[in-house]
């Protein structure tokens, strides 16, 4: 007879521990969710950082290359 309390009693202590395990999931599962959110929108913004850094250098190259070119040409003038 004495066991079937303590039966009793385990089992809502089991459910009770389940039910603590889920909310904790459920928290990790949200948790999670945020910092994908947050890393792709990272990603995202080191990614356009990088496209305007990548246009920048272009624009750079093409100024240096004209530069170049006007130096030449201005130098040709007064040889």
């Amino acid at each position: 007879l004495s066991l079937v309390p303590q039966n009793l009693t385990d089992s809502k202590s089991d459910r009770g521990d389940i039910m603590r395990l889920q909310d904790e999931m459920e928290s990790l599962r949200r948790s999670l969710e945020r910092m994908g959110v947050q890393l792709e929108r990272k990603l995202t913004d080191i990614w356009e950082e990088l496209k305007s850094e990548k246009e920048k250098r272009r624009l750079l190259e093409v100024q240096m290359k004209q530069g170049t070119r006007e130096s030449r040409t201005l130098g040709s003038i007064h040889a």
